[in-house]
């Protein structure tokens, strides 16, 4: 598919009150234009993720990072000191706390 060419011809499709507000509801949860993201389904051109799913994989990916970090310094210290340990406590928590937020 040529993403640059005109978009000339037009398709009508009808819809029910029902089906429209859902439309424009998931089009609106990935930050799309009911349009495109119609086009995008029918196309199977890949959908983005809503935002709220991309902003926990950025929390996630943050948390990801700070578990790293404490990963590298315990290879290199040999040995796990206390404020090393709550950190990694913490940044569990923090995980499991962003996960139950995602599952509601």
């Amino acid at each position: 598919m040529n993403t640059s060419e005109k978009k000339s011809k037009r398709i009508s499709v009808r819809l029910s009150a029902s089906e429209s507000h859902q439309l424009c509801e998931n089009a609106k949860l990935v930050g799309m234009k009911p349009s495109s993201f119609m086009r995008a389904a029918v196309l199977a051109i890949k959908i983005p993720a809503p935002i709220s799913d991309r902003k926990l994989m950025l929390q996630l990916a943050k948390i990801g990072g700070n578990l790293n970090q404490c990963s590298r310094k315990l290879n290199i210290i040999g040995a796990v000191d206390e404020m090393l340990l709550n950190a990694i406590n913490d940044a569990i928590n923090e995980v499991h706390e962003v996960h139950s937020m995602f599952k509601k």
